[in-house]
């Protein structure tokens, strides 16, 4: 765990690593953008659904693990569900290495592999996440600005 990381230390961490695990509680992460600048690189996202990844969840960029409230439902810190959650999180984390070493375990890669096809759809997912489209979606949703 490395807290209140600098921006040298933020590309360096999201240019190197192969999954992104990112394990916030919902409903209570911002938005999560280091998980967004991580998918630039092709990293597959190993998270809880929330922030960033709510937008994100159906676009086969990793694996999706915890609790997932139903629709409209908000979460409270009283019902965490830690315990379940984090089974969940290792049976995850067991799926992608299997995936990872499924794919580069030889030495070469397999094309066409899963892990491929999901680092190819998190470089293209990453598109989706810019300041151009936020701002627009602000001028559009709360500022109404523009149509």
């Amino acid at each position: 765990m490395l807290e209140n990381y600098d921006t040298y230390f933020g590309k360096l961490l999201t240019s190197s690593v192969d999954v992104w695990l990112n394990n916030p509680l919902p409903p209570f992460e911002a938005s999560g953008t280091s998980g967004m600048k991580a998918i630039l690189n092709g990293v597959i996202q190993l998270s809880t659904l929330d922030g960033w990844v709510v937008e994100a969840h159906d676009k086969n960029i990793g694996r999706i693990f915890g609790y997932v409230p139903s629709e409209g439902v908000i979460g409270s810190e009283s019902n965490l569900r830690l315990e379940e959650d984090s089974k969940k999180l290792y049976n995850a984390l067991e799926e992608v290495m299997r995936l990872y070493y499924d794919s580069f375990g030889q030495g070469e890669p397999k094309l066409g592999s899963d892990w491929i096809d999901m680092m190819i759809n998190c470089i293209s997912t990453s598109g989706y996440f810019s300041t151009h489209r936020m701002v627009s979606e602000y001028n559009k949703s709360i500022w109404k600005t523009s149509s």
